[in-house]
């Protein structure tokens, strides 16, 4: 694609983006207007500006917070409002307030999901490590070294396990998600394929994979707990 039509293309998408952002603001209050607003400014701030987020080691940080919670709040507060937070404007004065027990238990269900998004973010770095020190890009496996940026994707999944076992005993989930961990053997499966090779054309693609199967088994189980206890 020509430079210019990328160009018009993102600056299509945008629009669509700030459109369907204004109009679900206008449906909802001032919380969504703020998160969403933070979310847009993370977003261009990745790979716009003089030392945009993409060149610093806080992609993964970034990528996995915003679109593994940050996404998750919005969506679970459209749907339950001040049970999670509420903002409102009182003579000029900002007030937030937040259910902190709720918030925390929404945080550690969308541990999986920060973490399998961080490690497709982290592989992508590995893949370019060299690349990257090449062109002076300072991710995070260029600070810390390519043996420990894959120890650090490694333990990412099995932290991700361990969290949804802690749900469990919280009650959060029901005892069928111990069902998502058969999922653990192929993806360890895959991190031991990554580990071996780090290439964007034979192995990126398995971190994709991974957070596919850690996500989708998730819903199935999810899906089928909520039938039986109907």
């Amino acid at each position: 694609m020509r430079p210019a039509l990328v160009v018009l293309l993102i600056g299509i998408l945008l629009l669509i983006a700030v459109g369907a952002g204004l109009t679900l603001f206008l449906q909802t209050d001032l919380l969504i207007l703020l998160l969403g607003g933070l979310s847009f400014a993370v977003g261009i701030l990745y790979s716009f500006g003089p030392i945009p987020i993409s060149r610093m080691p806080l992609g993964e940080i970034f990528s996995g917070l915003f679109m593994g919670f940050v996404i998750m709040f919005i969506s679970a507060y459209i749907q339950v409002g001040e049970r999670l937070a509420s903002l409102t404007l009182e003579g000029g004065v900002a007030v937030l307030q937040v259910h902190l027990l709720e918030v925390v238990l929404l945080f550690l269900v969308s541990v999986p999901a920060i973490l399998g998004i961080a490690n497709i973010m982290l592989a992508n770095n590995i893949c370019d490590i060299e690349e990257d020190i090449e062109n002076k890009r300072y991710t995070l496996p260029v600070y810390i070294g390519k043996a420990n940026a894959l120890l650090l994707f490694r333990l990412m999944y099995y932290a991700a396990f361990i969290d949804l076992i802690v749900l469990i005993f919280l009650g959060v989930n029901p005892l069928l998600c111990l069902l998502t961990l058969l999922i653990l053997i192929p993806i360890n499966r895959n991190i031991g394929q990554f580990t071996k090779l780090q290439t964007k054309k034979d192995t990126f693609g398995l971190a994709v994979k991974n957070f596919m199967m850690m996500s989708g088994a998730r819903i199935v189980v999810l899906a089928v707990a909520m039938l039986i206890s109907q």
